[in-house]
């Protein structure tokens, strides 16, 4: 690690006082041109493990994040703490501002950033990145190879990433969600060169994990408004379901929806009025998941089975970001949610990634039919089975939490 000197002084910019011991190991792997595999819980402050490398040296760290939203809010975090450079479609950026002309200036040495690019983009832009002077390259959400490798060219290309330069530049592989067998294949994927594998356990303890039973739309959503207190996300499973919670949903502060359906103005006026305050609650599918780093989000609904568990950890990861807010995180399920979830995987057709995504709907499953584990204490044995994790005495296990029974207005109960 640096003198406490050279990395201390960046710490107030960056809205942090000390860095835990994970993130001084990381960021001394990269300095010293290793490459790293880092599984830290979210909200950790992964970020910072690229981040304060690029403001020690001044050199080139490129980022690859799967998310256009992910990109978004990195650039807004971090576009007034030190140089940023954004490549998103036809939007290229220099700290917010156009930067057309700014390219070049970066190829010549005359400038250096933060490089934000989506998989496919810095595909198109292979020439322009390996003449680049790079300190080192973060696959952001690594675990993502694992689902999209085979629709998305960008991520199949990734393989080949480190041969696309004379002096080959260190691999900094990050995600919240990676099993042992996830973690195996990140590091074939990417040729990481004798990694440093640092993992840090998944369970937080700013939050409280509640499952239950859903009871019909009408008291679903009148229980939805109840426990959505503060700043609240609501995952649905279709965009059909977004639409129609949304409109019936009665909360104040302001409902919107947000899928991947809607036009990318549409979708960013959603996100920046969540951000603002406008809205207080959204209703979304997943596909305001990842991209998703504000921290005032303080309760995470889902009205629906998760596909796995690593998507749900990365859902609910999104609450208590910040260190004064306690993050509370329900999930409502039905026994059609089963149904919609088997239909999913029955229409994959490689027998082989059929029986992948099987056992992981299976270990979700398990999650929420279970009566006697603590759930947090499920999650860590789930992506680490050596751990002996303590129970977390918050979650609806621990507390023998139960779902408060829901009047409606003018309901007429018969006995039949």
């Amino acid at each position: 690690m640096p003198t406490k000197v050279s990395y201390k002084q960046f710490l107030p910019k960056l809205g942090v006082t000390t860095l835990k011991k994970e993130q001084k190991q990381i960021i001394t792997a990269v300095l010293n041109g290793k490459d790293t595999l880092c599984i830290l819980p979210t909200g950790f402050g992964k970020s910072l493990c690229y981040v304060l490398p690029h403001m020690l040296t001044k050199r080139n760290v490129v980022i690859v994040s799967p998310l256009v939203s992910l990109i978004r809010d990195q650039e807004q975090k971090y576009m007034n703490v030190c140089n940023t450079f954004v490549i998103q479609g036809n939007y290229i950026a220099f700290n917010g501002q156009n930067g057309m002309d700014v390219s070049d200036d970066i190829e010549k040495g005359k400038k250096t950033a933060l490089i934000f690019i989506t998989p496919e983009k810095l595909l198109y832009k292979k020439s322009w990145i390996s003449s680049l002077d790079i300190l080192t390259i973060a696959i952001d959400e690594c675990h993502c190879i694992t689902e999209w490798a085979n629709f998305r060219k960008g991520y199949q290309e990734l393989s080949s990433i480190v041969t696309w330069f004379i002096e080959r530049p260190p691999l900094i592989s990050l995600t919240a969600t990676a099993t042992s067998s996830t973690i195996s294949t990140i590091s074939k994927f990417f040729n990481l060169n004798d990694p440093i594998t640092i993992r840090v356990s998944a369970i937080r303890d700013d939050l409280d994990l509640i499952v239950e039973k859903k009871e019909g739309i009408a008291k679903d959503l009148k229980y939805m408004a109840d426990i959505a207190k503060g700043k609240t996300i609501i995952y649905c499973k279709t965009r059909k379901d977004t639409e129609k919670v949304a409109e019936r949903l009665k909360c104040d502060g302001g409902v919107a929806y947000y899928h991947a359906g809607m036009s990318n103005k549409d979708r960013l006026e959603t996100q920046d009025g969540f951000a603002s305050g406008k809205y207080r609650v959204i209703v979304a599918t997943i596909a305001f998941g990842m991209g998703i780093d504000q921290p005032d989000i303080s309760t995470i609904i889902h009205y629906g089975i998760p596909k796995d568990i690593e998507s749900y950890c990365q859902e609910i990861g999104r609450a208590a970001r910040s260190p004064d807010i306690y993050g509370k995180c329900y999930l409502l399920w039905g026994k059609c949610d089963f149904i919609v979830n088997k239909t999913f995987i029955n229409n994959i057709y490689d027998p082989q990634e059929k029986a992948y995504q099987q056992k992981k709907s299976y270990a979700m499953n398990r999650y929420i039919n279970n009566i006697s584990a603590c759930r947090m204490a499920l999650i860590e044995n789930y992506f680490d089975p050596e751990s002996k994790p303590q129970n977390c005495m918050k979650c609806d296990i621990c507390t023998g939490y139960t779902r408060a029974p829901v009047h409606l207005p003018g309901t007429i109960f018969l006995n039949i």
